[in-house]
């Protein structure tokens, strides 16, 4: 990634000098590849792309998975801490 000053260079050499993309990466001492990748200012420096998430993750099989962990955990332990009696139950 490049600084901001550099970035802001490339900018000024394509818009207002009016240089080629070779000619820029030239004078910069940076790859063409570089200078095309900020060239027409669609990708800044420093910037952090979206990121591409399901945003549902608490689907149904999780949410199972939750209560059957929790339940054969946690009940044990509060009949313990409460003092009350165990009983079977079909969420073991």
């Amino acid at each position: 990634m490049i600084e901001v000053d550099l970035y802001n260079r490339i900018r000024e050499m394509n818009v207002v000098e009016g240089l080629s993309q070779r000619e820029v990466a030239r004078r910069l001492g940076i790859s063409r590849n570089t200078v095309r990748k900020y060239w027409d200012g669609g990708v800044i420096p420093g910037a952090c792309k979206p990121r591409k998430r399901d945003p549902v993750v608490m689907t149904e099989d999780v949410i199972s998975a939750i209560k059957r962990v929790s339940m054969r955990t946690c009940f044990p332990f509060l009949t313990r801490l409460c003092g009350l009696c165990t009983i079977a139950t079909t969420a073991r």
